[in-house]
């Protein structure tokens, strides 16, 4: 699913649960546009993919992208609406799964799963809370005598804390497991930076700082399991681990494939819509 600002408009969607939020960022691709559409499209229709059981685990894997507690009260929030106002009813939405969810409500078969859920998704809020603290309590003057940005990582951690698993879901969305990744392409059996292979990819020897600020400005977050979870495995190359700006990348063949449920996928770079997905 496409989750960018991309200007696409679908006369039907179907997306699997997700917080209510992105589902209503899905449901925007909905007849997007004014244009004559087929007799049985005359309305926008968006059907919601949800199991059963309400088993967001294995073969899924829903629970290592949103938190339980987020997907069931999403569900408990939209089960029975036979229709959506965009924008009117997301403030109302967010602050029933956000603000007023209550893991006493449950049913008593979903009840543990949601105050455990919970407990983890309030960990995670007062860990965002404490950086945030820990950055409107610095002085401006403080922070503005970070020379680079390189600076800024190294002296206050930033990098760091990406590699520890208690923090890996406040990196995007308080949610989502991800790593930063430079994408690289292999021509005649080295690794470049561009496609035609002109500009060899800077992973042996001391790098400059124009080298290391290049080479960060090129990342991209990756968030589909499991890349963040095979490449954090690996180490970056030893003089990005010696610089506080590259510490945290991880570099990435374009092409590379992944192991996926019931088959596998290949990260490809494509020139328009940057990092995709396909199936191999």
């Amino acid at each position: 699913m496409a989750e960018q600002s991309l200007d696409l408009d679908f006369d039907l969607l179907y997306t699997d649960l997700a917080p209510v939020d992105l589902v209503f960022q899905r449901a925007g691709r909905l007849h997007r546009h004014e244009r004559s559409r087929p007799e049985k499209h005359a309305l926008p229709r968006l059907l919601l993919g949800v199991p059963e059981s309400l088993d967001f685990g294995k073969p899924l894997y829903w629970n290592a992208v949103y938190e339980d507690f987020v997907l069931l009260a999403t569900w408990r929030a939209l089960e029975g609406k036979a229709s959506l106002c965009i924008p009117q009813d997301l403030e109302v939405l967010l602050e029933e799964v956000y603000e007023r969810g209550d893991p006493e409500s449950f049913s008593e078969g979903l009840r543990e799963r949601a105050r455990k859920s919970l407990w983890r998704l309030r960990a995670q809020r007062e860990l965002a809370e404490a950086m945030v603290q820990k950055f409107s309590l610095s002085s401006l003057d403080d922070l503005f005598d970070y020379s680079d940005v390189p600076d800024l990582v190294a002296q206050e951690r930033l990098e760091d804390d990406e590699e520890n698993e208690k923090t890996q879901r406040l990196l995007t969305r308080l949610g989502d497991p991800s790593v930063a990744v430079v994408p690289l392409f292999e021509v005649g059996g080295g690794l470049f930076l561009d496609r035609e292979g002109r500009r060899r990819a800077p992973l042996e020897g001391k790098l400059s700082p124009e080298e290391a600020e290049a080479l960060f400005r090129r990342a991209v977050r990756l968030s589909r399991f499991p890349v963040p979870q095979e490449l954090l495995k690996e180490d970056p190359p030893l003089h990005w681990r010696r610089s506080g700006l590259l510490r945290g990348l991880r570099y990435l063949k374009v092409g590379r494939v992944f192991p996926s449920h019931g088959g596998k996928f290949q990260v490809e770079l494509d020139q328009e819509l940057g990092v995709v997905y396909r199936p191999v």
